[in-house]
């Protein structure tokens, strides 16, 4: 029954995500790479808004029926859709995303636990958090010790939906999470072919670029919400930019509010489009301004209110926003000035961890593979530099020193101050680095403009950024899913307490509290249902991921 579940799922998914949308969204006279990424953005967020009125009432019971009326509106919308995807940019979109969405359930697949460095826990807390929508109770502490405020709640909200329309099961949520924090893929196409002469090329570059990207791709499988606030953020910073280049007030409006739903996604998109909305006050000038500058302003605070204003009336003013981890545990961290600590914040990001001092005492285990497996992991995921890929950094380095990749005022004071104020917010120093945490939007644009101006490198670039594509996948990719393949068997010692004995294949301490508490709470995942195939799976990968570097440097071929 899960197995068909599980079928199921991504393609009610995939309906939920255009035809709705695109219902509200038709009437507006944007080009079609526009319109998908509106329709997609437009029905997140009317999901996001029916599940918390259902959850309002007390009345999550009933979710068939948001199902009901997401079927009708996009039975209403068919013609539009239709007329969508025979735009032959709208369809090479539309395929980026699903090959993204393959290559995500073949990993999960693969993954029976989840590990890697110091991560564990976050993925049950989000389970959790999205359980508690069903069966909710005010005074519950998530792991034990969060309360429900301490995050926001619209993708544990949207999960919430299609597991009560399922069934609540953690494999079900694993792969609703996985499958949106796939969608960055969306906007970063559109990035990618702004600055591209080649569209086909383009997309078949940032196709293999984002899926040998350790960070992209892990973010996607650990089910937190990380990656899916970096859509809202990538997709509010492209409608702005469109907004203001056509001096659009729709685009402009419509931007600011998709930024506000990424602030209920994750609080670390707050920065990013706190800076955005400076840029638009300070820069932005035209006749319908404050009227402008009044809808943007209402739209956001509706938005927000829904949340808020509920969390307030509930928890009251301190319990609302005194438990946001970002300024609770930031402030507690924080022994010496606060300058200090942010400084040193960014230089534990910036700086690769083998060129400081770490403790590597953290990574101790049994397997010397395990081991090499998270100090790849942590140079991956936590360096501002890896997190582009082995080469990704220097070859984005190089194609913006051509001028192909243009570089304007706008990009030069916004990129970097927004990842220095994003990085400020990481509540808890990071000695590894915080890059996973914070600067997720920044890499995938990175990524996407690489892609862009791949096709107008020289052949060497080329090639070096196939090896680099190769390097990731196989240290940052599928080394990681082989290990978390892995299960290990529980004793209980003399005193009651489970333990892990030592084994050669025993990985460290968080992949082992990871595995503790999957059996705790007698999780099942996806890659439990496919532990023979694992092989086989490793297999596809591999061919997959040959197949996209063809694809790409053929693609490449034919636009010179």
């Amino acid at each position: 029954m899960i197995l068909a579940e599980l079928l199921l799922l991504p393609l009610v998914l995939a309906a939920c995500l255009l035809g709705p949308g695109l219902f509200f969204v038709r009437r507006l006279r944007w080009n079609p790479a526009d319109t998908l990424l509106a329709s997609v953005v437009a029905s997140l967020m009317f999901l996001y808004l029916l599940t918390l009125s259902f959850f309002w009432v007390d009345a999550t019971k009933f979710c068939w029926v948001i199902a009901i009326l997401f079927g009708i509106l996009t039975w209403l919308s068919w013609r539009d859709l239709r007329k969508l995807l025979r735009n032959r940019h709208a369809r090479r979109i539309a395929g980026a995303t699903g090959i993204i969405w393959l290559g995500t359930v073949l990993l999960l697949a693969m993954i029976r636990h989840y590990s890697g460095g110091g991560w564990s826990g976050d993925w049950l807390e989000h389970f959790q958090r999205s359980t508690f929508f069903l069966a909710p109770d005010l005074n519950y502490r998530f792991l034990g010790q969060y309360m429900l405020t301490e995050r926001p709640p619209m993708m544990n909200l949207i999960c919430s939906q299609y597991l009560a329309l399922f069934s609540a099961d953690f494999q079900v949520y694993q792969l609703t999470a996985a499958l949106l924090n796939a969608l960055p893929i969306l906007p970063c196409c559109l990035f990618a072919c702004s600055i591209s002469r080649n569209r086909r090329s383009a997309i078949a570059w940032l196709i293999l670029l984002m899926a040998c990207s350790p960070m992209f791709m892990q973010n996607i499988t650990y089910v937190w919400t990380k990656s899916f606030a970096a859509f809202f953020a990538l997709s509010g910073l492209w409608f702005y930019l469109r907004g203001w280049k056509k001096r659009d007030p729709i685009r402009l409006v419509f931007a600011f509010l998709t930024l506000a739903a990424g602030c209920l996604v994750h609080y670390y998109i707050v920065p990013w489009a706190a800076l955005i909305f400076g840029h638009y006050l300070f820069f932005v000038f035209r006749p319908a301004r404050f009227k402008e500058l009044a809808a943007i302003c209402l739209a956001c605070a509706l938005l927000w209110t829904t949340w808020f204003g509920w969390a307030i009336d509930h928890y009251g003013l301190h319990g609302t926003f005194a438990s946001n981890l970002t300024v609770t545990n930031r402030l507690a961290s924080a022994t010496g000035p606060l300058p200090v600590k942010i400084s040193e914040d960014v230089a534990d990001t910036v700086v690769p961890f083998f060129l400081r001092k770490v403790p590597y005492d953290d990574f101790q285990q049994d397997d010397r593979l395990g081991f090499v497996r998270d100090l790849a992991f942590s140079l991956y995921q936590t360096n501002a530099i890896f997190a582009f890929g082995s080469l990704g950094a220097t070859c984005l380095i190089i194609a913006t020193l051509k001028r192909i990749i243009p570089i304007t005022p706008f990009w030069l004071i916004f990129l970097p101050l927004s990842a220095l104020l994003t990085i400020a917010t990481v509540p808890q120093v990071q000695v590894w680095g915080s890059a996973h945490l914070s600067l997720q939007p920044h890499v995938q644009l990175g990524l996407a403009m690489l892609a862009g101006a791949a096709s107008r490198l020289g052949r060497p670039f080329k090639a070096a950024i196939l090896s680099g594509c190769a390097i990731d996948f196989l240290m940052g990719i599928l080394l990681q899913v082989h290990l978390e393949n892995r299960v290990f068997q529980i004793v209980n010692l003399a005193n009651g307490n489970p333990t892990i004995p030592p084994s050669p294949v025993r990985l460290s301490q968080a992949a082992q509290f990871n595995f503790f508490i999957k059996q705790f709470y007698a999780l099942k995942f996806v890659g439990d249902n496919f532990a023979d195939f694992a092989p086989m799976i490793q297999g596809i990968l591999c061919v997959m991921v040959l197949w996209l570097m063809l694809r790409a440097w053929k693609a490449s071929r034919l636009a010179a």
